[in-house]
C-alpha cells in the first residue's frame, strides 16, 4: 500500500520533469546535434531514446528517495500514509475467555515499505503478571476506507507451556483523528484463537508514533493500559477499579 502511494508520487513529479525533457527536445536544431546525427531519423531515434531513458531513470531515483527518506523521517511515512498510519505504541484491555478476567498488554506496530509486524506483551491487570505474547505471523490486510484492518497471529502463553496457539484479530470499529491526515487513534477489535475457541473483545488506544522502547517505557505503558481498563469498563462497576500495580516486578 505505502510503496503504491510512493510511486503515486513519484509518477507526479515525474511528468513534470517530463514536460520539460519533452519542451527541450522539442526545441532543439540541427546545431544542437553533431554532424552525424544530422539526419531526421536519426535525431528522431536519438530524441527517443533520450526521452524514454531520462523518464524511467528519473521515475527510479524517485522512488529510491521517497523510499530511503520514509525509511529515516517519520513524518514524511505519516504524511504519505494518512489514514493508514498504525505505526507506534498501542495500549489496550481485554477480558481473557477461559478465566473471564482482565487482561492489559502494549503493543508496537512497526509498518515499513514492504510489512508491517505487530508485537504484543500482555499482563494479568490484577497482579500483572506475565500472560504471554502474540505476534502476527502474515501479510497485514488494512483498509481504513472500509474500517477493515485484521491479521493472523501467534500466542505464546505464560500459562500453558504445551506450544503456541494461533488466532485471529479483526477490527470493528476505527477512530480516526479531525485532521488533514485522519490518522487512527483508537480500535475496537474481535480476537479469535485455537487456545480458547471464544471470539472476544479487544479495545486499544494510541499512545505515541514512536517504536522505540526505553528503559522505562514498558512500565508507564502498563499504566496506561490500566488506566485505560479502568476507564472504559462498565460503569457500574467503579468500585472494583484495579489498582496500580506497575510497580511490582513483572516477568
Amino acid at each position: 500500500m505505502l510503496y503504491k502511494r510512493v510511486c503515486n508520487v513519484a509518477v507526479f513529479f515525474t511528468s513534470i520533469v517530463v514536460f520539460f525533457i519533452w519542451l527541450w527536445l522539442y526545441n532543439t536544431t540541427n546545431d544542437d546535434f553533431p554532424n552525424i546525427f544530422h539526419s531526421e531519423t536519426i535525431q528522431y531515434i536519438v530524441k527517443f531514446l533520450i526521452f524514454i531513458t531520462s523518464t524511467f531513470g528519473f521515475f527510479k531515483i524517485s522512488v529510491s528517495i521517497m523510499m530511503s527518506l520514509i525509511e529515516k523521517v517519520q513524518g514524511i511515512k505519516k504524511i504519505l500514509l494518512g489514514s493508514s498510519y498504525f505505526e507506534g505504541k498501542w495500549v489496550g484491555y481485554y477480558m481473557a475467555p477461559i478465566e473471564n478476567t482482565p487482561v492489559v498488554f502494549f503493543q508496537i506496530i512497526e509498518q515499513t515499505i514492504e510489512y508491517i509486524s505487530i508485537r504484543t506483551k500482555a499482563y494479568n491487570a490484577k497482579d500483572m503478571s506475565h500472560r504471554g505474547l502474540w505476534n502476527s505471523i502474515n501479510d497485514i490486510y488494512i483498509s481504513p476506507k472500509k474500517l477493515e484492518f485484521s491479521y493472523q497471529y501467534e500466542f505464546i502463553s505464560e500459562l500453558d507451556k504445551s506450544g503456541p496457539t494461533y488466532g485471529t484479530s479483526t477490527i470493528t470499529n476505527l477512530y480516526k483523528k479531525e485532521s488533514i491526515f485522519k490518522e487512527p487513534w483508537k480500535m475496537d477489535c474481535y480476537a479469535f484463537n485455537l487456545l480458547s475457541k471464544e471470539r472476544f473483545r479487544v479495545e486499544l488506544i494510541k499512545e505515541s508514533d514512536s517504536i522505540t522502547m526505553d528503559d522505562n517505557d514498558e512500565k508507564k505503558l502498563l499504566q496506561k493500559a490500566l488506566e485505560f481498563y479502568n476507564n472504559n469498563k462498565d460503569n457500574g462497576n467503579k468500585n472494583t477499579d484495579i489498582l496500580d500495580s506497575t510497580s511490582r516486578s513483572t516477568t
